[in-house]
């Protein structure tokens, strides 16, 4: 079995929920031009197909992207910095020029 792929995020792509939450749909990497939707992420998370990173914007740190239970029972990912889950993902920029992958 080969080695799990891992993938560097640096855009995330998000749209006004209800008109007061911002739920993220895609994200992607701005420089290597790719973007992916939450759902394709959370399904290659679930099944082992590939583990995924962030550099917090805020921080410099590198952060891993895990599966966290949400408010309404969904898995949804988010930042963990080792020690808490973090809203990284949310202070990322938009990945307007990249292609979708899957």
């Amino acid at each position: 079995m080969g080695e799990i792929p891992t993938f560097y995020i640096d855009s995330a792509n998000r749209k006004l929920v209800e008109g007061k939450t911002f739920e993220i749909t895609h994200v992607g990497n701005r420089s290597l031009g790719w973007m992916l939707t939450i759902n394709s992420v959370k399904i290659r998370m679930a099944q082992n197909q590939a583990t995924f990173k962030i550099v917090d914007p805020m921080s410099g740190l590198e952060e891993d992207v895990a599966l966290f239970n949400g408010p309404d029972g969904n898995l949804v990912p988010r930042a963990h910095n080792g020690r808490r889950f973090t809203d990284a993902l949310l202070s990322l920029g938009d990945c307007k020029n990249c292609k979708l992958i899957d």
